[in-house]
């Protein structure tokens, strides 16, 4: 094994370990909705306070390792490939539209944070940050479009068409969660 494949396999865990994170918050995204009660909301809460400050960690990794292997490639990849230029283009983007919605986040925490310790989740809190949702989706949505580019390394317009219509797709899987929902409690009782 040379230096470039340490990088690279160092490179591919911290992708996942990032997708790993999305998930995560994604899951505790979806659970908050259906809390059961202000004790569930905020485990959730805790989930997201945890896991959200270390994306942008996971970002500047991925971006130093990524300059490592192009320094190690002996030519096979450049600063000028599409594909690099647009993964990199799409991971400003995407740190940027999380930059963007950390404020959202954080809102979202203090909202439960100032409820009482136990009770039922107010309705107020049942709403889905619109913004949050879909900065959310997109984010990982780009990030997935960065992994398509890393793996067939196209060229720089369609590595750009690749970005673009995985934007689109995290705007489009947004649209499921924007819905009203109700508590788990809400819903055991309804079906029965």
């Amino acid at each position: 094994m040379d230096g470039f494949d340490l990088v690279l396999f160092l490179h591919i865990a911290v992708v996942i370990a990032g997708m790993m994170m999305a998930a995560v918050l994604h899951t505790a995204l979806i659970e908050s909705r259906v809390a059961a009660d202000l004790a569930e909301l905020r485990m959730w809460a805790r989930v997201i306070h945890r896991v959200e400050p270390l994306l942008p960690f996971t970002a500047l990794v991925l971006v130093g390792t990524g300059l490592w292997m192009i320094a190690l490639s002996d030519g096979e990849f450049a600063w000028t490939d599409g594909w690099v230029l647009a993964s990199i283009a799409g991971l400003v983007v995407a740190e940027g539209v999380g930059g963007l919605i950390v404020p959202r986040s954080k809102a979202f925490q203090a909202a439960i944070a100032a409820e009482p310790t136990s009770g039922p989740v107010p309705a107020a809190l049942r709403r889905p940050d619109r913004a949050l949702w879909f900065g959310a989706h997109t984010a990982t949505a780009l990030f997935f479009g960065i992994i398509y580019l890393m793996v067939l390394k196209p060229s720089g317009a369609a590595s750009a068409i690749v970005l673009v219509i995985a934007a689109a797709l995290g705007y489009v899987t947004t649209l499921p969660f924007l819905r009203p929902s109700v508590g788990s409690r809400d819903i055991a009782s309804t079906s029965s």
